[in-house]
Parts: C-alpha cells; sequence; structure tokens
C-alpha cells in the first residue's frame, strides 16, 4: 500500500513480448526516476534527523544555559533531600529496633564482622548468649539466639 509521500514503483516489462528501444529507455528512465525519489526522500529523513540532532547539541545561548543549570539545580536539590529523608528514616527505625527491648534477639549474618558487632551491640544491652542460643556458626551463616538480660527485683 502506498501512501501519497511514497512513489508508485513503474510497472515491470513484459518478458513474453519484444520490446523497442524507445520503450526500454522509456521504462529505465521511469525506473531511474523512482529510485531518486526512494533516495530523496531517504536523505530528506537524514537531513531532518541532522537538523534535530545539530539543534539537540548547539551551543546554548545565556538565557537557555541558565535554565538548564537551575533545572538540573532543582533535580540535585530533590535527590539530595530525598536521600536525606531515606538516611532519616532508616535512622530513626534503627533507633526504634534497638530501643526496644523483645524477650530473645535473633541474631543471623553472612558475615562474622557485621555478626559480631551486632552480638556486641546486644551483649551490650544486657543480652546473654546460653549454650542452646547457637543454631548455626560456619562460614557464610552465623546464627544465634539471645536472651533477655533478667528483670532486677523479685528474685
Amino acid at each position: 500500500m502506498t501512501t501519497a509521500t511514497t512513489p508508485l514503483k513503474p510497472a515491470d516489462l513484459d518478458p513474453t513480448r519484444l520490446h523497442s528501444p524507445a520503450e526500454v529507455n522509456a521504462w529505465k528512465d521511469s525506473m531511474a526516476d523512482y529510485h531518486q525519489a526512494l533516495r530523496n526522500i531517504e536523505y530528506a529523513k537524514q537531513l531532518k534527523e541532522q537538523a534535530t540532532t545539530a539543534y539537540e547539541n548547539r551551543i546554548l545561548d545565556d538565557q537557555e544555559y541558565f535554565q538548564l543549570a537551575v533545572e538540573r539545580k532543582k533535580e540535585q536539590d530533590a535527590k539530595i533531600a530525598e536521600r536525606e529523608a531515606a538516611e532519616k528514616a532508616a535512622a530513626l527505625a534503627e533507633i526504634d529496633r534497638l530501643m526496644s527491648s523483645p524477650p530473645t534477639v535473633e541474631v543471623m549474618h553472612r558475615n562474622e564482622y557485621t555478626f559480631l558487632q551486632e552480638v556486641i551491640l546486644w551483649s551490650g544491652k544486657g543480652y546473654v548468649l546460653n549454650e542452646n542460643g547457637f543454631h548455626s556458626f560456619v562460614m557464610g551463616m552465623y546464627h544465634v539466639t539471645m536472651d533477655a538480660p533478667a528483670k532486677k527485683g523479685n528474685k
């Protein structure tokens, strides 16, 4: 199906009959015109793409540069504010988690360093590690259960 911008291809010569040299030359000229029209369409597309690229890559004037700088600054400020809000929320959640005192604490990490950090943290709060508290203690998996500190008062 052709559109108004796409040229119509000339009909091929009938191979079953003899054509005069004038007919063959006329057909060759029409095919050349057809192929030139297709090349012109492609060239127009390339020019349009180049013009778009040239416009995007042009040197900005002062006002355009200032507007671009303002937009970038707004984006940076929004990202910084979002990061700070996420950090605050994470810090509050960590404080809330650390301030609560559950009856038992399960400490499970794949890294021995972070595992020991958390065990020391809970030990500092008075939690103890009983013999039955070890669940897994192999390379790549460290898992213990620590019991809450004994309540002061009635013994």
